[in-house]
């Protein structure tokens, strides 16, 4: 249930999505319609704006040339603008004028403070609210060109995450990545994303602006729509879905990816660092930093991926270190309390030198070393030494870590990804 905000009191920090939209070339219309005619078209695009806002479960928080709504999702927001863009268009074929708005959505942790009553009376707004969020959304929909909605990197994933199978989501909904911005007055740079309909949204980098600018890492123009998120699929490969990001570390992110065969109707499990799932055509080099790619890497404009063959790694599931993870090569691998280990677990439990994994045939086994607390997998202690199976959860002291691996003879010939 969403909160009631016009109770709050004191002021209370929440956490919520804010949307600004902003009528395109205001100005401009008053200036050339006069007052009384674009009086009518602004009271048509507020009526648009509010009725929507019901169904979309928002909130108007304040309004000049455009409104400040809140939101308690990012998927909400996405919809609410999207039906924005819809309905506009419609009344600018009906009145023969162009109406846009640019939108700019963001999620972050707000102050909440109610008016009194007697100041409300004098025509103060119920509810103000104060923050880093709300400049930070302003200067997001600065940036946005007419009939752009942009995002910041924590709103696009939730809001893209819930569209997965959502009955509302458009059919032609796309997902953009323009890249890393700073905002004048704030210290943190923010990734910038952009949604909307294909084919009816502008997907263009925006420019800089006196008050926001985009960081010179690399040219604009070159990443779109792909960047890794549970439940979206991978592109160029056909029943193939990240399932879940599994650790974040200095070598990247590693996801699970799962492949239902349509033979066996079972399903497919493996690891995948991100970063190395690669354009198979490739012109352009992918910029895996941004852990997106370029869509002209192929001569129909169609993107051609491929999986990149299974990874073998250790992460760790929970723990002082949980979300880190150490890749697994030909050679042993150590695990323990002391600092000289490959893979070093903060944990007084945890002996200095606690386990080896080492290859062994196609696969890797793991082995006691010196402890006196045991090696547990999948719940049970190994009797000194263990064959490990892709999956397999390995418990020492109060830490949890993960095995994945898919070994040679497991795989699918490399057709069945194309």
């Amino acid at each position: 249930m969403s909160q009631d905000l016009t109770a709050v009191s004191p002021p209370e920090r929440v956490l919520k999505t804010l949307l600004i939209t902003d009528l395109v070339n205001s100005t401009a219309l008053v200036d050339a319609l006069g007052d009384y005619r674009s009086v009518e078209i602004f009271e048509r695009h507020d009526q648009i704006a509010r009725k929507l806002l019901i169904q979309f479960h928002g909130l108007e928080i304040d309004k000049t040339d455009g409104f400040l709504f809140l939101f308690d999702r990012p998927f909400d927001a996405v919809l609410y603008v999207m039906a924005l863009h819809d309905a506009l268009a419609e009344l600018s074929d009906e009145l023969d004028v162009r109406l846009a708005v640019r939108a700019g959505i963001h999620l972050g942790e707000i102050v909440l403070r109610k008016n009194k009553a007697e100041f409300v009376a004098l025509g103060a707004k119920p509810i103000e609210v104060e923050g880093l969020a709300k400049p930070t959304t302003a200067r997001i929909m600065s940036l946005a060109q007419g009939s752009q909605t942009l995002m910041t990197r924590t709103a696009f994933d939730l809001a893209r995450r819930a569209a997965v199978g959502h009955d509302q989501t458009p059919d032609d909904i796309r997902w953009v990545t323009h890249g890393e911005y700073q905002f004048k007055g704030i210290e943190e740079t923010h990734m910038i994303y952009e949604v909307g309909h294909q084919g009816r949204a502008p997907f263009a980098p925006p420019p800089s602006t006196e008050k926001a600018g985009r960081v010179s890492r690399r040219s604009a123009g070159e990443d779109v729509a792909w960047c890794p998120i549970a439940g979206v699929k991978v592109p160029g490969n056909p029943g193939w879905k990240l399932e879940r990001k599994v650790a974040t570390g200095e070598p990247g992110e590693i996801w699970l990816a799962r492949e239902r065969n349509p033979v066996s109707n079972a399903d497919r499990t493996i690891a995948l660092d991100v970063e190395l799932i690669t354009p198979r055509k490739r012109r352009r080099r992918a910029f895996l930093f941004w852990r997106t790619f370029d869509e002209r890497d192929s001569t129909d404009g169609t993107p051609f991926w491929e999986l990149a063959d299974p990874i073998a790694c250790i992460a760790v599931r929970s723990g002082s270190q949980e979300g880190s993870f150490v890749m697994l090569t030909q050679k042993p691998l150590t695990c323990g309390r002391d600092s000289t280990m490959d893979l070093r677990i903060d944990d007084p439990k945890v002996s200095r030198r606690h386990l080896e994994v080492y290859p062994k045939g196609d696969g890797y086994a793991i082995r006691e070393a010196q402890t006196r607390n045991g090696v547990f997998v999948n719940g049970s202690r190994i009797d000194k030494e263990q064959v490990l199976h892709n999956g397999d959860e390995i418990s020492i002291g109060e830490t949890v870590l993960a095995f994945y691996h898919e070994p040679e003879g497991d795989r699918s010939p490399a057709g069945s990804l194309e």
